[in-house]
């Protein structure tokens, strides 16, 4: 077999094939268990809006809103004194290890990482469920890499195989997940991880279809433009929505800087973040967590609107907007608040040692921007609009920005909405978001995390590997 993997034969291929589909399968089944388990955790602990609401604890809420996030945060700060130090395997690892080939990912640090994220999400941390995923999903895939005798290149495109099942999985997505993969991971194209990649992605898509009945995350209908100016409006939602990123990740960066000033162990700075997050929960629970029933409440507020209040169940934020209709300023402010209060809390979560990704939450904080810009433009303008439409925009222009991802931004709105016009908006808004984070930022906020550790693939990888080599 090692020889057969020194040489492009097709047993090669036929390997890499079976692996991909082994990936695929394993890393959909790891995916849908943390899930669960997050959601099952949620639950229990009352973090899902859903739970909070009608409960018979409910004297018990404000107390299990102080103590769940700290008690996860002394949970989390052991588990950092495990790690000895180090941060929980995030995507910039993932990218550096996929960039220099190095695809080995320690065992005993992914599961760690692992344990960390789940901890975190699962005790209400805000922080992001979709990077945590992807990094498991990479973990599942350097681990089975293995049998494979650990090529270089094979071990690889394992790597990239368990993101694009992540992502498929997650978000129902296969085609997405296939060009996530290479966009943000691999950052090439070529027909030899090209097609185990697919494999892996459509292998999970079966899994969460068919096997996980996963719902969708977004439900909007046959809807159109309404209007002409639509157009100039979802521009202007790329320019606001760059500024939006720019503010969120900075504040996260920013937030880790100051962190690491703090004069104290690293073990005490997550229960601090728990009690912090507590107290700003008390009024805007919505904070919680990774926040998706919000996101999703969100993206379909046109739904909401028109009296679909199951979305916004135990949510008392997005409830005081709904009933705002009629008082344009106070569900504009409700909505800035969750849109800024959530990029404020992720990077102060994230700086403090929390484990987790800031995928989800850039979901939520775009979705919000969006429908604030709607509901605002709604109010200028004569005529009815979808909020939808720019909800959803908005979480493109955010989102996309952030990880650096406009290709597998725009995919997944068109493949789970199947509306054209909605993914003709959601272009308009991502490119013009891209264009101006990239020259005001950088690529996304993964390859600005790298830079800081000193390594700049903007230069290519082939620098980046160049200084991992000591000449004598």
């Amino acid at each position: 077999m090692t020889r057969w993997l020194k040489n492009y034969s097709p047993q090669r291929f036929l390997i890499s094939f079976g692996l991909a589909a082994f990936i695929g399968l394993m890393a959909s089944i790891a995916s849908e268990v943390f899930v669960l388990g997050i959601a099952w955790i949620n639950e229990v602990l009352f973090i899902a809006p859903h739970a909070r609401k009608g409960n018979a604890s409910a004297k018990l809420l404000p107390w299990l809103t102080l103590v769940v996030p700290v008690i996860g945060g002394l949970i989390v700060g052991g588990l950092l004194i495990l790690l000895r130090g180090n941060r929980p395997h995030g995507i910039p690892d993932v990218i550096f290890s996929s960039q220099t080939g190095n695809s080995h990912i320690p065992i005993r640090n992914g599961i760690l990482t692992t344990l960390t994220n789940f901890t975190s999400i699962g005790f209400g941390a805000s922080v992001g469920m979709y990077g945590p995923l992807a990094s498991l999903g990479a973990f599942v895939g350097s681990l089975l890499a293995k049998i494979t005798a650990d090529h270089r290149h094979l071990g690889v495109i394992a790597i990239a195989c368990g993101v694009s099942s992540a992502i498929s999985t997650a978000f129902n997505a296969p085609i997405a997940g296939v060009i996530f993969a290479h966009e943000v991971i691999l950052r090439h194209y070529s027909i030899r991880a090209f097609a185990p990649v697919t494999i892996s992605a459509y292998v999970s898509q079966v899994m969460a279809t068919e096997v996980f009945n996963r719902p969708r995350l977004l439900e909007v209908g046959e809807v159109s433009i309404q209007h002409a100016y639509e157009y100039g409006a979802f521009l202007l939602v790329g320019v606001v929505g760059a500024a939006v990123a720019l503010f969120y990740m900075r504040g996260v960066l920013l937030s880790g800087k100051i962190a690491n000033k703090i004069p104290l162990p690293l073990w005490t700075k997550p229960p601090l973040a728990g009690l912090a997050l507590g107290l700003v929960c008390l009024a805007v629970p919505e904070l919680l967590g990774a926040g998706l029933e919000t996101t999703k409440a969100t993206l379909n507020i046109e739904q909401v609107r028109g009296g679909n209040i199951d979305y916004i169940t135990g949510m008392t934020t997005m409830n005081a907007i709904i009933d705002a209709k009629e008082f344009v300023l106070k569900a504009l402010l409700l909505l800035a608040i969750l849109c800024l209060g959530k990029a404020v809390m992720t990077g102060f979560c994230l700086g403090m040692g929390f484990g987790g990704g800031v995928f989800s939450p850039a979901l939520f904080i775009g979705a919000t921007f969006g429908a604030l810009f709607g509901i605002a433009l709604e109010a200028l303008v004569p005529g009815s609009l979808n909020l939808s439409f720019y909800a959803i925009c908005g979480m493109g222009a955010v989102t996309s920005a952030v990880i650096g991802a406009p290709i597998s931004t725009i995919l997944v709105v068109f493949e789970l909405t199947e509306n054209y016009d909605l993914a003709k908006a959601v272009l308009i808004s991502v490119v013009f978001s891209n264009i101006i984070c990239s020259r005001l930022f950088g690529r996304s906020l993964f390859d600005v995390q790298l830079l800081a550790r000193g390594f700049d693939f903007s230069l290519g990888k082939d620098k980046v590997v160049l200084q991992q080599k000591t000449i004598r």
